[in-house]
């Protein structure tokens, strides 16, 4: 992974904290700098940690490097332009999906009322749902082509459903809570296909 130096976010470095809009594009270094400030690394913690070690904590929080979430969030905006979520509002949604704590713990970290944060968290995970939809299709479906392509099934560590417990959700890798996606991969683009599902481990 190509560290993302704090110096190419050298315009956010002046500010106490991160706006909620961040200019288009949205780059791996403006959302490693926001996403750290939102959950209370500022910019003089951060520039005192190697860049790595803000990568890690960034993942932490909200499951993936900021390399992956800002092509992420710039599709979305792109897609929904309407709408328009901010990007504070995306990083917000990110963290529950990672974490899945409690609206009373989102209110502490995110500083919002729970009414806020459960209706914005349910519209940028509709948004997510829908990019997925989106991005992920079979190429020329409609003229009966035959696709030669790559089946592969990945593992998800996730926090046990408090609503469904249960030991289904047992995952034999990680001797704890976790799902498992099965992801088609066209053979000869690379692009993946829209079959996709996810599956208990029962």
């Amino acid at each position: 992974m190509k560290p993302l130096s704090l110096q190419h976010a050298a315009g956010l470095r002046g500010q106490c904290s991160p706006p909620r809009e961040l200019a288009l594009p949205i780059t791996p270094a403006t959302v490693l700098f926001s996403g750290l400030n939102y959950v209370g690394f500022d910019r003089k913690r951060q520039a005192s940690a190697r860049d790595d070690l803000n990568i890690r904590r960034f993942i932490a929080f909200y499951g993936a490097p900021p390399t992956a979430l800002s092509p992420l969030f710039n599709d979305i905006r792109e897609l929904f332009s309407l709408q328009c979520p901010s990007c504070e509002d995306l990083l917000m949604t990110c963290n529950w999906l990672k974490g899945y704590d409690v609206m009373h713990v989102l209110e502490g970290r995110w500083g919002y009322c729970e009414d806020y944060i459960r209706t914005r968290t349910n519209r940028c995970k509709a948004m997510l749902q829908a990019l997925r939809r989106k991005k992920m299709k079979f190429v020329d479906s409609n003229n009966n082509s035959v696709i030669i392509g790559s089946l592969d099934t990945v593992s998800f560590t996730v926090q046990e459903f408090r609503l469904d417990p249960s030991s289904k959700w047992y995952d034999q890798k990680s001797h704890s809570a976790g799902l498992v996606s099965r992801v088609l991969v066209n053979y000869w683009s690379l692009n993946v296909c829209s079959y996709y599902c996810t599956v208990r481990y029962s």
